[in-house]
């Protein structure tokens, strides 16, 4: 995880800790300049109107919900703890990283969707109050964990994998000395990737890097050029700098036994049934709710509504509809 979205996740423990109340923010004016382009301002007001016609509803449910649910967890002693929060935004943000093309980031992909940090975190705080409500009614027992495993074995299949640990540093010539103090033992793998690799990670971890299939990477090609457990590769160059790799353990491809699944399964269904019931309970409390919304959403887009009207009728030719705005010339 690079630094930033470590950040990101941690410095979100104080506002978390507030709950659904916010910051200070700075009094905005409707005629105060937003931005100036060329000589032309954009105001305040005209970014307020542009933001409710493009999110306003969705935001605004958002914002409902999150009441909803707030008001529900106090009745029934609920808590979601700064420390949950942050855990469920790691998660979130974990899941997200996986998917993500190289060099991109989290902050990227959340700048993309146009999601805010407060949104994120008042999203996550609002699931583990759900969760929370409705955990105590789900239950999986072992008769439907196997049922599950052997109605969807090929779900569990791994492919050829190795176990592996790396040390990564800057130049050829470190790793290269570094190399050979460990084949000499004047050092162990584990402490010399304490001592100098700079993955942060694999120095806290005495260099383990976790398991990998075989492919085309030089990082995969390396490893897998090893023989036997304990084996370590010559200096590489990879991605990140010049690499040693230590194989680890080894598996051929299989379908990954029960006893080493069910637990991931259970846990599975576990989460699944608590989703749904987290989602139905979420549409009870709208239900009954008496919410007023008492924004109309529709009509901040009306002029661009009868622009659409006027051109779909010139080219049907038709007459444009009654007040409404012609087509540009």
């Amino acid at each position: 995880m690079k630094r930033w979205d470590r950040v990101l996740v941690y410095a979100l423990a104080a506002w978390v800790a507030w709950g659904t109340r916010a910051w200070a923010a700075p009094e905005l004016k409707p005629d105060q300049a937003a931005a100036r382009v060329d000589g032309k301002t954009i105001t305040v007001g005209d970014l307020q109107r542009e933001c409710l016609a493009r999110f306003g509803a969705g935001t605004l449910q958002h914002m409902i919900d999150c009441l909803l649910v707030d008001g529900e967890a106090r009745k029934r002693g609920i808590q979601a703890t700064p420390a949950e929060i942050v855990t469920r935004m790691k998660q979130f943000q974990v899941g997200v990283q996986l998917s993500l093309p190289q060099g991109a980031t989290f902050s990227d992909w959340l700048s993309t969707r146009r999601i805010s940090l407060r949104e994120l975190a008042a999203q996550c705080r609002m699931e583990v109050q759900l969760e929370k409500m409705v955990a105590d009614k789900v239950t999986v027992t072992d008769e439907e964990v196997a049922k599950f495993y052997e109605a969807n074995k090929e779900r569990f299949r791994q492919p050829e994998r190795m176990l592996v640990s790396h040390i990564c540093v800057e130049k050829k010539e470190d790793a290269e000395r570094i190399r050979q103090e460990i084949v000499s033992e004047k050092i162990t793998f584990a402490d010399a990737a304490r001592k100098y690799s700079i993955d942060p990670y694999g120095r806290e971890n005495g260099g383990l890097f976790g398991w990998i299939a075989r492919g085309p990477d030089p990082f995969q090609q390396a490893a897998f050029a090893l023989q036997r457990d304990g084996d370590i590769s010559p200096v590489f160059q990879g991605e990140k700098g010049w690499e040693i790799v230590r194989r680890d353990a080894y598996q051929t491809a299989r379908v990954a036994p029960f006893e080493e699944v069910h637990g991931q399964i259970r846990e599975m269904l576990r989460q699944e049934r608590v989703a749904r019931l987290a989602e139905n309970m979420l549409k009870e409390l709208r239900r009954a709710a008496n919410v007023e919304q008492l924004v109309d959403f529709a009509a901040l887009n009306e002029d661009v509504r009868q622009i659409l009207d006027a051109a779909r009728a010139a080219e049907q030719g038709g007459e444009a509809p009654a007040g409404g705005a012609k087509p540009p010339q």
